[in-house]
């Protein structure tokens, strides 16, 4: 098949006009013999186009970076963009005054921009584009905020010096990430489209990273070493190519058996939370070097002392008790409070549960 947005639109006045919306925009004229590829002035990732059933040459068309128009069909576009149509992935900040709010938007780049502009309003030219690519985390560091940490789809891991503008790549391994275009099962590590940065709120200069191990450095990214085994299922189902038989996507967007966040303890820089793509959420209380065994071991890795990984409840033992029996595989049972009902309508509020061995780091909302 092709990609999942692939799309025809024809002409409603003339069968032999054809668009193909792709990656690229392209038009034949000749009932499909051949085609070449316009709009090469807009952003691609071509996903919608409405072409007006009483004038074709009028059409509205939309792609990753928005929408753009065209009165002549499709000879000159004008791109829109008195529109909030901004995709944000995450959202940071860091603690200046006024701070600056920094994220990553859908094909678009990684972005900062203040929280009050230099005359009170915010303006667009207020915000700055820190990295290219997809873009998704985009974190402040915490003593040096002009030093910003960001990814791209697939592990392209970057920091930014904003204050020059000068750019590093620090990829944890650097063979074979983002857009790889091959299936993740040879794989020595695998990365998410949109791979979790996390920074010790302790410690400035200790970032954490997700692929499908969790990556640390304690020197601003400049090395990385390994700190968990794969905390995955790593199932190699989930890990063959994508796509086919015309083209295989494995854009990074079909990985799977990654890390997908990453929550180290605002109390206590040993302790730090990770959850998976496919459903496991583990935890270390000693950052992953020594201690206790794990009470579950992940398929296919070895295990590493430090990391434990909580189990989910069966169906059978239903919502009520499933932040309990999760929490009990690594801890002692915990203090819970709720579900209870409330409101007008009758609907049951979150319950809330601390471990009882950990209630000074941690709570979880359910």
């Amino acid at each position: 098949r092709p990609f999942y947005y692939a799309d025809i639109r024809v002409d409603p006045f003339n069968p032999n006009r054809i668009y193909t919306l792709s990656g690229s925009l392209y038009l034949s004229e000749d009932g499909g013999t051949t085609f070449r590829t316009i709009a090469q002035s807009v952003h691609g990732d071509h996903q919608a186009m409405w072409i007006d059933p009483r004038n074709p040459k009028r059409i509205l068309e939309g792609s990753d970076g928005g929408w753009q128009v065209s009165a002549d069909a499709g000879k000159t576009w004008d791109v829109v963009n008195t529109f909030a149509f901004t995709q944000f992935y995450h959202i940071n900040y860091d603690m200046q005054s006024p701070y600056m709010t920094c994220g990553g938007l859908q094909d678009n780049g990684n972005w900062c921009g203040p929280s009050r502009g230099l005359f009170g309003g915010i303006l667009k030219s207020d915000w700055v584009t820190v990295s290219g690519g997809d873009g998704f985390f985009t974190v402040p560091d915490i003593a040096q905020p002009w030093m910003i940490y960001s990814d791209a789809q697939g592990g392209m891991l970057n920091i930014t010096d904003t204050r020059t503008g000068t750019q590093k790549m620090i990829y944890p391994y650097p063979n074979r990430v983002g857009s790889v275009g091959d299936a993740m099962i040879s794989h020595k590590y695998r990365f998410n489209w949109n791979s979790p940065i996390a920074l010790s709120p302790q410690n400035p200069g200790v970032v954490y990273f997700g692929g499908n191990v969790l990556f640390k450095s304690t020197n601003h990214g400049n090395s990385f070493s390994v700190i968990s085994p794969d905390l995955t299922t790593n199932d190699p189902a989930k890990q063959q190519s994508s796509g086919g038989p015309i083209v295989v996507d494995n854009t990074a967007a079909e990985f799977h058996c990654t890390i997908l966040s990453i929550s180290p303890s605002p109390l206590d820089s040993n302790v730090i939370w990770v959850s998976t793509d496919d459903g496991n959420v583990q935890v270390t209380r000693d950052g992953g070097v020594t201690g206790a065994t794990s009470s579950g071991t992940c398929r296919g890795s070895n295990r590493m002392p430090g990391w434990r990984r909580l189990k989910p409840p069966t169906s059978a033992q239903g919502p009520r008790t499933s932040w309990p029996i999760i929490i009990r595989t690594m801890i002692t049972r915990p203090t819970c409070t709720g579900p209870r009902t409330s409101g007008r309508l009758g609907r049951p509020s979150p319950a809330t549960c601390r471990p009882a061995r950990s209630g000074r780091t941690s709570s979880a909302r359910i």
